[in-house]
């Protein structure tokens, strides 16, 4: 089952430690609202579950868990994206994982549905632009 028949869960990794910020980026302000929020506009009604994955329980950000979007924390404490990403995959409902960082709140929904389109066969679809 590949391409658009395919189901999806989306993860977003928000479990920096803010060290330089000294704060939650994904509650950074943006335009009135929180860079979290804006992302999770950008990303409504693309996948079929939506992940929070957060450092730990006590993350600030439990107040955005609802039914809507699940919170899930680090397997692997302290090892930075990839143990997010490792996280994710393991708690992700589909086969298929798009994982997006919190600070990222303007995802592009025509990369987003041809990354879809291109699943199958790859273990992994990642976005290039030139040598990026």
């Amino acid at each position: 089952m590949y391409g658009e028949a395919a189901r999806f869960s989306c993860a977003i990794l928000a479990g920096g430690e803010g060290k330089r910020l000294r704060s939650e980026k994904a509650l950074l302000p943006l335009g009135g609202d929180y860079l979290l929020e804006v992302l999770l506009r950008g990303l409504r009604g693309l996948f079929d579950e939506y992940l929070l994955v957060v450092r730990s329980e006590y993350s600030p950000l439990r107040a955005f868990a609802s039914e809507g979007l699940r919170m899930v924390t680090d397997l692997l404490p302290d090892r930075g994206p990839l143990g997010g990403i490792h996280s994710a995959l393991h708690h992700a409902a589909h086969p298929w994982c798009f994982v997006v960082g919190c600070d990222m709140p303007f995802p592009s929904r025509p990369l987003i549905a041809r990354m879809k389109e291109m699943v199958g066969p790859r273990p992994a679809v990642v976005p290039r632009r030139g040598e990026y």
